[in-house]
């Protein structure tokens, strides 16, 4: 009885946490979610960040820019006072049409659910 009872709870809570995960509504382009510069050179001389290298998931990230963090994905890095996201790398620049336009509708926030470290 408490191996269901757990089972059923698990199941519970993996239902919960994807039905409370905002998407983006079809129309919006990400725009308030924007790389910075910013990337660092490891251990092994590679360059990471700025969309430059893949991570252990095989996705590029980036460090957001402080006034462009409205990522659905965004993470505080674990090694640096910063934030970052694989979504930054795949959102128009501020300048590109796409973007100009999004702006001028004032789409707004949303929220962030990863779970990857940097």
């Amino acid at each position: 009885m408490l191996k269901l009872t757990v089972i059923c709870c698990l199941l519970l809570a993996s239902v919960s946490s994807t039905s409370l995960r905002q998407k983006r509504q079809s129309d919006e382009q990400g725009c308030n979610c924007q790389c910075s510069f910013l990337s660092v050179t490891n251990d092994f001389g590679e360059e990471e960040g700025n969309c430059k290298t893949a991570d252990e998931t095989g996705a590029k990230w980036c460090y957001v820019d402080p006034k462009y963090e409205d990522c659905l994905d965004l993470e505080p890095s674990v090694t640096y006072n910063l934030n970052w996201s694989y979504e930054a790398c795949s959102t128009p620049a501020l300048d590109e049409y796409a973007c100009r336009n999004e702006r001028k509708k004032g789409n707004g926030n949303r929220n962030n659910n990863n779970k990857v470290q940097h």
